[in-house]
């Protein structure tokens, strides 16, 4: 007497796929929105400034009944990632005995250095400011550019 084997189990049925063309519409939108966001991030990241501003400056001799100014190296960095985006040599009034960094005469440093621009000197005069920095580099900023000149 011989027992019968028993019957095999049934085979699994396959799980149905998504259609090709739904699964490449998912993937391409998921896609798009990555480069969105990132096209998002980068673009509010570049929009302002995080101005870093070193506690050092050169202040002009005092003169007599006369505005004093003041001249320093600002970093400007985007304010989410950080980035470096460039340099400014500001000339900036002294109001009531303290720097004021948000009003002055800025210009753009762009040589092509990635140090930091480091003031040597300061030579102040009736015809502006010559400024002159550990690289080599000078800058002349005319009188007639200084606030409330």
């Amino acid at each position: 007497m011989t027992d019968q084997a028993p019957p095999a189990p049934p085979e699994a049925a396959p799980r149905p796929r998504p259609p090709a063309g739904r699964a490449r519409w998912v993937r391409g939108s998921l896609v798009a929105a990555a480069l969105l966001l990132g096209v998002v991030v980068l673009g509010v990241d570049s929009w302002g400034a995080s101005i870093d501003e070193p506690a050092a400056s050169v202040r002009q001799p005092k003169a007599e009944g006369s505005v004093r100014y003041f001249v320093t190296v600002q970093d400007n960095r985007s304010r989410i990632l950080h980035r470096h985006r460039y340099y400014d040599l500001l000339v900036g009034m002294i109001v009531s005995g303290r720097r004021d960094p948000s009003y002055g005469h800025w210009v753009r440093l762009d040589w092509g250095s990635s140090e930091r621009p480091a003031i040597k000197n300061a030579q102040w005069d009736r015809t502006g400011v010559r400024v002159a920095f550990t690289s080599g580099h000078e800058v002349f900023v005319p009188a007639r550019r200084f606030p409330g000149h």
